[in-house]
């Protein structure tokens, strides 16, 4: 786990998701971004009485990413 020297690691976390999903660099995960909703919304399309189990598969596999200090690109 990522600490800072003066014991606050939650602001060297927020530092490290600024750098990675703010401005410019969230322009790297747009393509990404529509190719998941796109894939959401066909499911939803396909089976909307399903919408829950469709949420909890487009959603789970990211929850990792966003609530650990991993960045991905």
């Amino acid at each position: 786990m990522i600490s800072s020297a003066s014991g606050h690691p939650h602001k060297v976390r927020r530092a490290i998701a600024s750098r990675y999903y703010s401005g410019p660099a969230a322009k790297n995960y747009q393509m990404i971004q529509q190719d998941e909703t796109r894939d959401l919304l066909c499911a939803i399309a396909a089976s909307p009485d399903n919408l829950h189990d469709h949420l909890k598969q487009f959603v789970a596999p990211h929850i990792p990413a966003f609530t650990s200090s991993k960045t991905h690109p």
